[in-house]
């Protein structure tokens, strides 16, 4: 079980960062107040007149996006780390 990990890991068939989150109720009401948050600022900057106002939203996204790979990023190296660790310890 753990050999065929390692060999589609190895091989490309096992890509982290492609993995889809479980679309559970807790998703689902995070992604719905994220959703919410967006609007109400996109409803006040229009309020506001400021015409740029999507792509500022566009651009806090994406660079929380890159903050939030580079978090994910680590988070697998660790796990990387631990698992090698781990298997020394077993043998």
């Amino acid at each position: 079980m753990m050999n065929d990990f390692i060999k589609d890991l190895f091989f490309g068939r096992f890509i982290p960062s492609e993995r889809e989150l479980p679309y559970t109720k807790e998703y689902q009401k995070a992604l719905k107040h994220n959703e919410d948050v967006i609007n109400q600022a996109l409803q006040i900057m229009n309020v506001k007149h400021i015409s740029n106002a999507e792509k500022i939203i566009d651009d806090i996204i994406n660079s929380w996006i890159d903050v939030d790979n580079f978090a994910i990023l680590n988070a697998f190296e660790d796990g990387i780390k631990l698992g090698l660790e781990l298997g020394r310890l077993i043998k």
